[in-house]
């Protein structure tokens, strides 16, 4: 994906139901924020209660938007949640 599509403007171009034509032209950029780190529970902790489960995790300046992913595969359970 990143090879197909190098860092540049690039042009779009569509037509409406209506046949009008439109245009616009958006940069598109490999910045990327930095990670960011769950503060707890702490890395490698055991025995973590599920009931009433808290996370928390460091806020990244710039950032508004969040995905959490949990992944138990020892009981085969995912959650995901933005």
């Amino acid at each position: 994906m990143l090879r197909a599509y190098p860092p540049g403007n690039y042009k779009f171009t569509a037509r409406t139901l209506c046949g009008d034509d439109l245009s616009a032209t958006a940069p598109l950029a490999r910045a990327f924020p930095r990670a960011s780190s769950v503060t707890f529970p702490a890395g490698g902790a055991v025995d973590v209660p599920t009931s009433g489960l808290r996370i928390e995790w460091a806020a990244v300046a710039g950032v508004d938007h969040y995905v959490i992913e949990l992944d138990q595969n020892d009981l085969g359970l995912a959650f995901k949640t933005t």
